[in-house]
């Protein structure tokens, strides 16, 4: 899937935002008011916008990237303990890239692994790099109630707000049954009725899939990130896959 708006050289300053998997990417390219005027949908290797935007005015490149995270209290941490609290939180056996961001009186610690590593510095090595959850607390750390969800192959991160943040954590899913049982536990941790307050759904998952009939079953009410505050020319714009490169 893949759109190019007419006017895309009319704008003065456009941002691009990539979100890399392994094997593929999607792309988006806005405009300063979220105009959407470009887009790829898991497209294969190699990045092939490069031609295409060679002449555009990006103010921004960012990669975006969706991968194991922790988050601590910001007081306390410390840039030193950065290495020790990562080997503490994951358990992966080579730590090739481990980053931080503050949101609030957060700080989230990330990793990167060699592989998608490997493909980012490749691809898009003069690129920003920022973690996919910077942009969904974002957008929804004001919230009073809300459970918002964001969907990968084979991963599912899930923010729980009741005034305040009750959960943020990043599952990996198997099965429906898997999606099930973290997504009415974080209900129950927020203290929030999963017949009562709507499921956010950004990402991949889309109303056809298996995971979402079975998941349907215990969650009463959806919102699918809509089309405002994103627009675009484009027919075939589906905007919850896009929402986390907002």
């Amino acid at each position: 899937m893949e759109f190019f708006d007419d006017h895309i050289h009319t704008f003065e300053s456009l941002r691009l935002i990539v979100s890399p998997e392994y094997g593929q990417y999607s792309a988006l390219i806005s405009g300063p008011k979220n105009e959407v005027v470009g887009y790829q949908h898991r497209q294969p290797y190699p990045f092939n916008l490069a031609e295409k935007i060679s002449t555009l005015p990006l103010v921004e490149r960012i990669v975006r990237v969706n991968t194991p995270f922790t988050l601590i209290p910001s007081s306390q941490y410390d840039e030193s303990l950065k290495h020790k609290l990562a080997k503490e939180a994951f358990t992966f056996d080579a730590l090739d890239f481990i980053d931080t961001f503050t949101i609030h009186d957060l700080t989230c610690i990330y990793l990167i692994d060699k592989s998608l590593r490997s493909q980012i510095v490749k691809e898009f090595d003069n690129f920003q790099i920022e973690h996919v959850l910077e942009s969904l607390l974002r957008n929804y750390l004001a919230d009073e109630k809300t459970i918002v969800t964001h969907w990968v192959d084979g991963h599912v991160i899930i923010i729980a707000m009741h005034s305040g943040l009750k959960l943020a954590n990043r599952y990996a899913i198997q099965v429906p049954e898997d999606a099930i049982y973290y997504v009415l536990a974080a209900y129950q941790h927020a203290n929030l009725n999963p017949h009562v307050t709507p499921l956010t759904i950004s990402g991949m998952l889309t109303e056809s899939s298996t995971y979402f009939e079975k998941l349907s079953g215990f969650v009463k009410h959806f919102v699918w990130p809509g089309q405002d505050p994103l627009r675009t020319e484009s027919a075939n714009f589906e905007p919850h896959l896009y929402h986390h490169l907002l």
